[in-house]
């Protein structure tokens, strides 16, 4: 999850990570930076394992998601081609997945 959100940091400091790209806008910069570090930040809380931490962590990862799809709505990810909007259904799946494993492993938490 770690992994994810520096590449998602990647992605948005550079406007481009490999065929993903973000608008010139510092709204989209800024956006996709402040959504890196919820993300960071969710994983770090998981890795606690503790269930205040992973609940606090499925907030941060929805607030995540809706971010990704206010970006998407508000162009700040531009949804131009089909490269790009597999690079966006991927990065959002992949934070719903991780929103589904931390609900499915919710008794494993202390």
């Amino acid at each position: 999850m770690v992994i994810c959100s520096i590449a998602e940091a990647i992605a948005g400091s550079r406007h481009a990570f490999f065929s993903f790209r973000t608008g010139h806008t510092s709204a989209a910069t800024y956006l996709g930076a402040g959504m890196s570090v919820l993300y960071i930040f969710a994983g770090t809380l998981v890795l606690t394992a503790k269930k205040s931490a992973a609940a606090m962590a499925l907030c941060i990862l929805a607030a995540v998601i809706l971010g990704h799809v206010a970006m998407v709505i508000t162009e700040l990810y531009p949804a131009d081609s089909v490269p790009q909007l597999f690079a966006i259904t991927l990065a959002t799946s992949v934070a719903c997945a991780f929103f589904v494993l931390i609900a499915m492993k919710w008794d494993s938490f202390v």
